[in-house]
């Protein structure tokens, strides 16, 4: 943990925002955890036998199958890095800004 939050104040980031940043991290690594284990548990597709009652996850269910693990993981952390540099730049702009 101190790890982490050194890097992210290192950055330049507030004690506020390292805190804030740290807790997304440890989150979304918490969430990867338990939706890998989930994953090994359960087929793959739409997680229903009613997919008219979820419109948005028939859309995408073509591509259920072709999204990997490092695939999520390889947006997510491009996801999350954009995102503590937009942050960085707009306390930079802004000091006051969370």
């Amino acid at each position: 943990m101190d790890g982490y939050l050194q890097i992210l104040l290192d950055a330049g980031l507030t004690p506020k925002n390292a805190l804030l940043g740290f807790n997304v991290l440890h989150d979304y690594g918490m969430a990867r955890s338990i939706q890998r284990r989930l994953r090994e548990g359960a087929g793959t597709g739409v997680p229903s036998d009613r997919p008219a009652q979820w419109p948005a996850l028939s859309r995408v269910e073509a591509m259920w199958s072709q999204v990997h693990g490092r695939d999520l993981t390889a947006f997510a952390d491009t996801l999350i890095v954009d995102g503590l540099r937009a942050l960085l730049a707009r306390q930079h702009a802004a000091p006051d800004t969370p």
